[in-house]
C-alpha cells in the first residue's frame, strides 16, 4: 500500500473491533479519519481520543443512506475529499433457515448488503475525483 499520510479514510463500524483498530493504525500513519458507527457513546469516546482537526465523525446507521451522505459531505467540506472507503460495518446472523428469526435475517441483509451499497454510494463521487479506492470488509 502506498502511504496514507494526509489521505482521508472513511470507515463504517469505526468505533470498535476491526474498524477501530484499522482507524487507529491509519491515524498513526498520518491519515485523517471519517468515522461512522451506530453506537454514539462508543464513537464519541473513541473519536475524541484523536486530534480533532484530523477526525470527522457522526453516529450513522449504514442502512440509512442520508446519514452516510451527510457525513461524507462533512468530510469533503473539512478535508477537501475522501480518498479511501472502508465499508466495515456488519453483523452476524447465525442459525439454520428453520431456526433463524426472519426479521433478524432481514436486518443482516440490510446491514451487510445494503449498508455496503449505501457506504460506497455516499462517498464514491469524492473517491472517484481523488482516484482513491474502496475496501469492503
Amino acid at each position: 500500500m502506498s502511504s496514507v499520510n494526509g489521505k482521508v479514510v472513511f470507515i463504517t463500524g469505526g468505533a470498535s473491533g476491526v474498524g477501530a483498530e484499522v482507524a487507529r493504525r491509519l491515524y498513526d500513519k498520518g491519515a485523517n479519519l471519517v468515522l461512522a458507527d451506530l453506537d454514539k457513546e462508543r464513537l464519541d469516546r473513541f473519536a475524541t481520543s484523536f486530534e480533532q482537526r484530523r477526525v470527522v465523525y457522526a453516529p450513522a446507521d449504514v442502512r440509512d443512506l442520508s446519514s452516510l451522505q451527510r457525513l461524507a459531505d462533512q468530510a469533503v467540506e473539512q478535508f477537501g475529499g475522501i480518498d479511501i472507503v472502508i465499508a466495515n460495518a456488519g453483523i452476524g446472523v447465525y442459525g439454520s433457515v428453520l431456526n433463524v428469526d426472519p426479521a433478524a435475517f432481514k436486518t443482516g441483509i440490510d446491514v451487510n448488503v445494503m449498508g455496503v451499497f449505501n457506504t460506497v454510494r455516499a462517498a464514491l463521487p469524492s473517491v472517484i475525483d481523488r482516484r482513491g479506492y474502496v475496501l469492503v470488509v
